[in-house]
């Protein structure tokens, strides 16, 4: 045999060793699972590797149960910071004996595959203790909140105004006792609306005239840090007034607004004066 001969066969021979020894992964990324899941899976082969991810606070408890039907299997737990947890079991013994518990915060992964010359079916139980005490057993069916109803959802009642961004829109100064015209058309974004100062303890008398129109407005009176003090549908109303208190010494907003509890069939143009008194 030449020494070019033995070169090639030198070669092959490393490449059919890396490719004995390197797995086969039959994941791309880790599949996210929750404490209090039951996982039923099946590896396909000896050389499958399954991935799964678990997000866990320090202080929790995780303990594995569950078993493989058929062969021989070594379970992985790889913490948010490295540390590495292994334990190998025998045919339908349970994959992890004793709880494990947490040190780091954040995502760990878990791995599972086979230590035999094939793979099969295996079901893991996701039991935890939480830090909190919590304890979340898998398969047990979990205590469920009533669903918050959603603008416009409900079947009979006020559905309720969607959010209102006050940085957006025409924004003046307030000339206090006396009234402000304001104008709102259809499809007007944010506000229109005043600025003011008050003190903790000040009263404000507001009001608000309809000039023209017949959009559905709103009406509300929000503080720099996002405090509502009033607020109002006004839909078709021709006139509001209305007193409240002031709870903090800040710059406040009032700001008239679209909404579409009941939108007109043919849209106008609105004209309003809002007027303020500011009492010590």
């Amino acid at each position: 045999m030449t020494k070019q001969s033995k070169r090639i066969v030198t070669i092959i021979g490393l490449l059919a060793f890396f490719v004995a020894v390197i797995p086969v992964y039959s994941q791309s990324e880790p599949v996210p699972i929750d404490c209090g899941l039951v996982v039923d899976a099946e590896l396909e082969n000896n050389t499958a590797i399954h991935y799964y991810s678990i997000d866990l606070t320090a202080g929790d408890s995780l303990e594995i149960q569950g078993d493989t039907s058929s062969f021989r299997a070594q379970i992985q737990l790889l913490e948010y910071t490295g540390r590495m947890i292994t334990h190998q079991n025998g045919v339908n013994s349970k994959l992890f004996p004793n709880p494990i518990l947490i040190k780091n915060t954040g995502q760990h992964i878990l791995t599972i595959e086979s230590l035999g010359a094939f793979g099969g079916l295996y079901t893991l139980y996701i039991d935890c203790t939480l830090s909190d005490g919590t304890i979340m057993k898998a398969g047990e069916e979990r205590p469920t909140e009533a669903p918050v109803p959603m603008l416009g959802s409900v079947e009979f009642g006020f559905p309720g105004a969607p959010p209102q961004d006050f940085s957006v829109g025409v924004t003046l100064p307030l000339q206090a006792g006396v009234a402000n015209p304001g104008t709102i058309s259809e499809g007007f974004q944010g506000i229109f609306g005043y600025t003011f100062e008050a003190s903790a303890g000040n009263t404000v008398d507001l009001s608000f005239v309809r000039q023209s129109g017949n959009l559905s407005l709103g009406l509300a009176v929000v503080g720099a840090d996002n405090t509502v003090v009033y607020q109002t549908s006004l839909i078709g109303a021709t006139s509001m007034s209305a007193s409240f208190p002031i709870p903090i010494s800040q710059t406040y907003t009032i700001g008239a607004y679209l909404i579409n509890l009941s939108a007109p069939a043919s849209p106008e143009n609105t004209g309003f004066t809002i007027q303020a008194s500011i009492n010590q």
